[in-house]
C-alpha cells in the first residue's frame, strides 16, 4: 500500500512537470518500465566496446613497435572510451535503486550512455590507427661529439646571424678535413629548428663526385617525399615544388667539393625565393666563391693548444695527466694540429696504453707513414690525401708539396717557393720572374682556400695584420704532404730534426727526386753519391757544416735547385761545375765564402742569390751567366769589386738587388775605369726591379736614362745599410746640390715615394725639382734642407694641379720654412693627403692657414712638434662664406713641445670634428684650452685624450659662446690621461653639464686639482667607469651631492664598500 502510494505520488509530480510543455510522458514512463533492460543493454554494449578497444589497442601497440605515429582521432577515441567506461562503472555501483526516483535516473543514464557507446563503436571502425613513421628530422641526427670551443662558438654565431639575414641565400662553412664542419652544421641545424627559424631543416651528404640522384633522394627522404619518377629533371621539379610550398626551409649540403648546380638538384634559391637557404660545408673557400657573390663565407679554424689538450684528455683518459705520460701525451696532442678528428682518433687509440706505446705513437706521428689502417693518423691522412688529390692544377699540388720540405711550424717565405718553383720549371709559360711569383701566390691562395696552408701572423708585431709574405703549414697537414711526396715523387724530407747530425742513412738515393735536410746539425757530407734523378737539394742552415767534398755533386747532374744558404764553407766544391742543369742557386749568408768564380760555368742558371754574404768580388766569369734573370747581392758589405761590363753582360736580368752592398761605383769622367758604373744599367732592357745604393751623387751620370723599371728602391748620396725589397718606386736623395742632373729628374718623374735630405739650394719644391706638379708622388719626406722657405709657393708659379696623389707629407728640420703653402693652390691639389707631420721648423708661424685647410678634405692625422715660433696650429680667419666645412675626416691630433697659446684662431663653427678619435698634447705650456664648446659637441667619435706637461692649461673645453646649461656628451670617450697639469680645474667650463657613457678609465699623475676636476666635470654620469689611477695607484671613489663632492680613497677595501658607505650617509 505504501509503495503504491509512493509511486502514484511520484507519477503525479512528473505529470505536473510535463503538462505545461506537453512532454513525452510515455518516454519518461518507459525509463521506469524498461529499467532492467536498459541497464542490461548498457552492460552488453560496454563489453562490446571493451573488446573493440582491445582490438584497436593491439593495432596501436603494433604501430608503436614499428615506430609509427598514432593518429590524433584514434587518441581522442581512446580518451572518450576511458571516460565513458569510468562513468558506466560509477553508474553500476548504484544499480540496486532504493526508490522510483533513483531507478528513473539510472535507467535514463543507462539509455543515454548506450547511445554514446554505440556511436563510439561505429567511430572505432578505423582503416588505420597510425601514420607511417615521419622522416627523421635534423633533431634526430646525433651530435654527441659536439663541443663548444672558441672557434666553433664564433662560427656558430656567424652562421646563425647569416641565417637570419634575408639578403643571404647561401652560407659556406669551409675548413680543413677533420676540423669539425659536419658536426657544427648539424648542431646549427638543430638550433635553427629549435629557435623556429625554419619549418624544415634537411641535410644531404654530397661527397665526390656529386651524384644528383643520390642528393635528391637524401633530401626527399628527410622531407617524407617519395619519388616514382626516374629522371633527374622530373625529380628536381617535384623537389623544388615541395620546398617552395614549405614556408621556410634550410638545406644543409655536407662535404661539397665543387660548385653545385642547385637547379639540377631541385633546390629553389635566389630571386624571390628567400624562404629557402643553403648551408654547405667544404674544404675549399673556392667552392664558396663559386656558389655566387651572395654566398656568406665562414671559416672554421683549428683548435687552440689549450682547447686541443682539453679535447685530447677527454678521449685519451686521465692517464695523460700522470707524470710519466704527460710530456709525451702533450707532444702527441700537439702533433694533431688542432684538428678534432685527429685528436679524437689518436686519443682513443692510445687509451690505457703504456709509455712505450705513447712514445711509439709520437714517433709515428712525427714520421707520418700511414702504411696500414692501424696507424694513429690514418683517418686524418685519408682526409688530407683526398684534399690534395682534388686540388686543381699541377702547379698548386707541386707548391703544396714544396711546403712540406720545410721544418715543422716553419714560417715559409713565399719568395722561396717562387724561386724553387722557377728552378724546377714548375710554372709553365711564364715570361718573367714576377709572373712566376704571381703564379706561386695564386697557388698559395688556392691552398689557403682549401685550408691546406695557413696565414702567418707576425710574431714581432702581434697587433699587425697578417704577414702576406709568409705562410705556415699545420703539422698534421705537413705529415700528410711528406707522405704523399715520398710515395708519389720519391722525396726525402728530414728537415728540422734537431738530432740529425749525419747524412741520412737511407740506402740508395738513385730514385730520389728531392732531398731536404735543411735546419739540422749535419757536419759532414758523403762523397760519390749517385743521385741521377735528383732535381732539388736543400741543405741550408746546417751551421756546423764547414766543408763540402769536392766529389759531392758529381752524381747529381740533373740538379735544378740547390740551396746552400747559411753554410759556412770556405770554398765551393769543384764538382759544382757539373751542375749544368742548375737553374736556382741560393748562397745567402755565406759568411766565409770568398771565391764564387766557378759559378760562371753554370750557364743555365736563372736565379742566383748571394745576399748577406762576405764575398769581395763578383768576378769576370759571371758575365757568362747570360740566362740569369734574378741576382740578389743585398747587404754584401764586403763586395768591393765588380769588373766593368760584367753587369751589362747579364742582358736577360729582370731583377737586381744591390741595396746596402757594392759602393765603389765609378764616378763619371774617371779616366781609369776599374769597377762597374751606373751607366751599365742602361743596357739591361729587361730590368723590372732594381734596388741599389749609390753613396756619392757624382756616380750618377748626367745623361743617364734609366730603363723603364716597374719597381725600384734607390738611395743616392747616402750609405744605407738595409734596403727593403722594392714593391713600389722609391727614391732617397741626400747631400745633393741643385740643380739636379737630368737622370735624377727622370727618376723623380717616376717616383712614388720620395725622400729629400740636405739638398743645398732647394727653396721651392716645384720650381726646383719638377714644374709638372709631381702628381705621381704618394709620399714625400723633406728634412734638413736649410734653405727651403715654402713647400710650394703658388704665388710664384703653380701647375694646373699639384700633388694630386700625395697621401703622406713629412716636413722636419727645415729652419727657413715660413709657410707650407704660399698662396692658393689650384682645386684638386693635395686632394688625397691624409697624413701631415711637421717638426722643428723654427720660422713657421702656423701649420694650416685657411687657404691650405680648404684643400685638405681628406686629412686624417696631424702631428706637429718643436716649432718654436708657432702662434697657432689652425688659422681660420678670412674664411669665405659658402665654402665646405674644414677637416671633415680628421681622426688624430698630436702636438708636442709647441709654444702656442691656442690651437684654433678664428671662428671654429666651420671646423668639422665628427671623426676625431685621438688627441695627444705634450709640453704645450702656453695653452689654456683645447676645444670650444661648439667643437666639443661635435666630438662624437672621440675615444682617447692624453694631456701631459701643459702647465697653463685651465680647461679642456672652453665656453666661448656663454651658453650656460647646455649639455655636452662624449659618447665614445673611454680613456682620459692627465699628467703634470697644475692649473687644470675642469674638463668643461663650469657652465656645462656633461655625460660620459663610455668612459672606462681616468689616469692622473702629479695633478693637485684632481678631486675638484672630478667634482666639476660631471663624472657622476659614468656608468662604465671602472678604473681611476692616481700617481700609479688604483683609487676608489664615490660622488656625493649629485657630483658636488668627490672622494678618492686609499683606505677602502673595495669599490662596493665605499659606495655602500656613501648610500648609508
Amino acid at each position: 500500500m505504501d509503495f503504491a502510494m509512493e509511486f502514484l505520488g511520484w507519477i503525479s509530480d512528473k505529470m505536473g512537470e510535463y503538462l505545461v510543455p506537453v512532454a513525452p510522458i510515455g518516454r519518461q514512463l518507459g525509463y521506469l518500465i524498461h529499467y532492467n533492460s536498459n541497464v542490461e543493454n548498457l552492460t552488453d554494449q560496454v563489453e562490446k566496446l571493451k573488446r573493440k578497444r582491445n582490438g584497436v589497442q593491439r593495432l596501436i601497440d603494433a604501430a608503436k613497435r614499428n615506430g609509427e605515429d598514432i593518429r590524433d582521432d584514434v587518441k581522442d577515441w581512446l580518451t572518450k572510451i576511458d571516460e565513458i567506461t569510468e562513468e558506466v562503472e560509477t553508474l553500476n555501483d548504484n544499480v540496486v535503486a532504493p526508490n522510483w526516483s533513483s531507478r528513473y535516473r539510472i535507467s535514463k543514464k543507462a539509455k543515454k550512455n548506450t547511445f554514446i557507446i554505440e556511436e563510439l563503436q561505429r567511430d572505432g571502425e578505423f582503416n588505420s590507427v597510425s601514420f607511417p613513421t615521419p622522416p627523421p628530422g635534423i633533431e634526430a641526427i646525433p651530435t654527441r661529439d659536439f663541443m663548444v670551443f672558441k672557434s666553433t662558438e664564433w662560427a656558430t654565431k656567424e652562421i646563425m646571424e647569416a641565417l637570419k639575414d634575408d639578403n643571404i641565400n647561401i652560407i659556406g662553412l669551409y675548413g680543413v678535413g677533420g676540423v669539425g664542419k659536419t658536426t657544427l652544421v648539424k648542431q646549427v641545424g638543430k638550433q635553427a629548428k629549435e629557435y623556429k627559424l625554419f619549418d624544415q631543416v634537411v641535410m644531404a651528404v654530397v661527397s665526390q663526385p656529386p651524384e644528383i640522384k643520390n642528393i635528391q633522394e637524401q633530401i626527399a627522404e628527410m622531407l617524407g617525399l617519395k619519388f616514382s619518377e626516374m629522371t633527374e629533371s622530373v625529380r628536381a621539379g617535384r623537389l623544388s615544388a615541395r620546398l617552395t610550398n614549405e614556408k621556410r626551409s634550410l638545406i644543409i649540403m655536407d662535404d661539397v667539393w665543387e660548385r653545385l648546380d642547385l637547379d639540377a638538384i631541385g633546390i629553389p634559391f635566389g630571386g624571390d625565393c628567400k624562404d629557402c637557404k643553403i648551408l654547405l660545408t667544404t674544404r675549399s673557400q673556392d667552392v664558396c666563391n663559386a656558389m655566387g657573390s651572395r654566398t656568406r663565407k665562414i671559416g672554421l679554424n683549428a683548435l687552440s693548444e689549450e682547447e686541443s689538450w682539453a679535447l685530447f684528455q677527454i678521449n685519451a683518459g686521465t692517464c695523460v695527466n700522470t707524470p710519466d705520460l704527460n710530456v709525451v701525451a702533450r707532444e702527441v696532442a700537439g702533433k694533431c694540429g688542432g684538428l678534432p678528428i685527429a685528436l679524437v682518433t689518436v686519443g682513443r687509440a692510445l687509451v690505457d696504453k703504456d709509455l712505450e706505446e705513447w712514445k711509439k705513437a709520437a714517433r709515428r706521428l712525427k714520421e707520418s707513414k700511414p702504411t696500414n689502417e692501424q696507424d694513429v693518423d690514418h683517418e686524418v691522412f685519408s682526409c688530407l690525401r683526398l684534399s690534395y688529390d682534388y686540388l686543381k692544377g699541377e702547379e698548386t699540388k707541386a707548391c703544396f708539396l714544396l711546403c712540406c720540405l720545410f721544418p715543422e711550424d716553419h714560417e715559409i717565405l713565399i719568395e722561396d717557393l717562387a724561386r724553387y718553383g722557377m728552378g724546377q720549371g714548375l710554372f709553365q709559360d711564364v715570361n718573367t720572374m714576377d709572373e712566376a711569383r704571381g703564379r706561386s701566390r695564386t697557388a698559395i691562395k688556392k691552398l689557403k682556400a682549401s685550408c691546406l696552408l695557413l696565414d702567418c701572423f707576425s710574431k714581432e708585431f702581434a697587433m699587425d695584420s697578417i704577414d702576406r709574405d709568409f705562410i705556415k703549414m699545420h703539422d698534421v697537414v705537413r705529415h700528410a704532404a711528406k707522405t704523399i711526396a715520398s710515395k708519389d715523387n720519391n722525396v726525402l724530407v728530414r728537415a728540422g730534426e734537431a738530432g740529425l747530425k749525419k747524412w741520412p742513412n737511407k740506402g740508395t738515393f738513385e730514385h730520389k727526386t728531392c732531398i731536404s735536410v735543411m735546419d739540422n746539425d749535419i757536419c759532414n757530407l758523403p762523397g760519390g753519391l749517385k743521385c741521377p734523378k735528383l732535381q732539388t737539394l736543400l741543405l741550408q742552415r746546417n751551421y756546423n757544416m764547414t766543408d763540402i767534398p769536392d766529389s759531392f755533386f758529381e752524381g747529381m747532374t740533373a740538379l735544378q735547385v740547390l740551396d746552400l744558404s747559411s753554410i759556412y764553407v770556405l770554398s765551393l766544391p769543384t764538382s759544382i761545375q757539373f751542375l749544368t742543369n742548375l737553374r736556382t742557386l741560393c748562397l745567402d749568408w755565406s759568411k766565409r765564402l770568398r771565391d764564387i768564380s766557378m759559378l760562371g760555368e753554370l750557364h743555365e742558371l736563372e736565379i742566383l742569390s748571394i745576399s748577406y754574404s762576405d764575398i769581395k768580388e763578383f768576378p769576370n766569369k759571371m758575365r757568362q751567366l747570360t740566362k740569369l734573370r734574378f741576382l740578389d747581392l743585398t747587404e754584401c758589405g764586403s763586395l768591393v769589386s765588380i769588373p766593368p761590363n760584367v753587369i751589362s753582360s747579364l742582358s736577360r736580368l729582370e731583377e737586381l738587388y744591390m741595396g746596402g752592398s757594392f759602393h765603389q761605383w765609378e764616378i763619371e769622367g774617371t779616366r781609369k775605369i776599374s769597377n762597374a758604373s751606373i751607366a751599365e744599367l742602361q743596357s739591361l732592357h729587361c730590368l723590372d726591379i732594381l734596388s741599389v745604393t749609390i753613396p756619392d751623387v757624382k756616380c750618377f751620370p748626367k745623361d743617364f736614362l734609366p730603363p723603364n723599371i716597374i719597381s725600384f728602391c734607390i738611395y743616392i748620396g747616402s750609405d744605407c745599410q738595409s734596403l727593403p725589397k722594392p714593391t713600389s718606386r722609391e727614391l732617397n736623395l741626400a747631400h745633393a746640390q741643385m740643380p739636379l742632373v737630368d737622370g735624377i729628374k727622370v727618376l723623380l718623374e717616376r717616383t712614388e715615394h720620395l725622400s729629400l735630405d740636405d739638398i743645398k739650394g732647394l727653396r721651392n719644391i716645384h720650381l726646383a725639382i719638377n714644374r709638372e706638379g709631381l702628381n705621381g708622388l704618394k709620399s714625400l719626406d723633406i728634412s734638413n734642407c736649410k734653405e727651403v722657405e715654402y713647400f710650394t709657393k703658388a704665388t710664384e708659379w703653380i701647375p694646373q694641379v699639384a700633388f694630386c696623389s700625395l697621401e703622406k707629407l713629412k716636413l722636419k728640420y727645415l729652419p727657413s720654412l715660413k709657410e707650407i703653402c704660399g698662396g692658393q693652390l689650384p682645386f684638386g691639389s693635395l686632394l688625397k693627403l691624409s697624413v701631415l707631420k711637421v717638426g722643428y721648423c723654427e720660422k713657421l708661424l702656423n701649420v694650416l692657414p685657411i687657404n691650405l685647410s680648404q684643400r685638405l678634405q681628406n686629412l686624417e692625422a696631424l702631428n706637429v712638434s718643436g716649432c718654436n715660433a708657432l702662434k697657432e696650429v689652425f688659422n681660420l680667419e678670412e674664411r669665405v662664406e659658402g665654402q665646405a666645412l674644414l677637416l671633415p675626416k680628421l681622426r688624430i691630433l698630436k702636438f708636442f713641445d709647441l709654444p702656442v697659446m691656442y690651437i684654433w684662431k678664428g671662428p671654429t663653427q666651420f671646423v668639422c670634428l665628427h671623426n676625431l678619435k685621438n688627441v695627444t698634447l705634450w709640453m704645450c705650456n702656453k695653452l689654456r684650452n683645447i676645444f670650444s664648446s661648439t667643437q666639443a659637441r661635435n666630438l662624437l667619435q672621440l675615444e682617447t685624450i692624453e694631456i701631459v706637461h701643459c702647465s697653463k692649461l685651465e680647461v679642456i673645453v672652453s665656453n666661448e659662446e656663454d651658453k650656460e646649461g647646455e649639455e655636452i656628451v662624449f659618447p665614445q670617450l673611454y680613456s682620459i690621461k692627465l699628467r703634470s697639469l697644475p692649473n687644470l680645474t675642469s674638463f668643461c667650463q663650469w657652465s656645462f653639464a656633461s655625460e660620459w657613457p663610455s668612459l672606462e678609465e681616468v689616469i692622473a699623475d702629479d695633478y693637485p686639482n684632481l678631486e675638484n676636476f672630478f667634482a666639476t666635470s660631471g663624472f657622476q654620469n659614468t656608468p662604465k667607469l671602472s678604473r681611476i689611477v692616481v700617481d700609479d695607484q688604483d683609487m676608489l671613489w664615490h660622488f656625493k651631492g649629485n657630483g658636488k663632492e668627490v672622494k678618492l680613497d686609499h683606505g677602502a677595501t673595495s669599490q662596493e664598500e665605499i659606495q655602500m658607505v656613501d648610500k648609508e650617509a
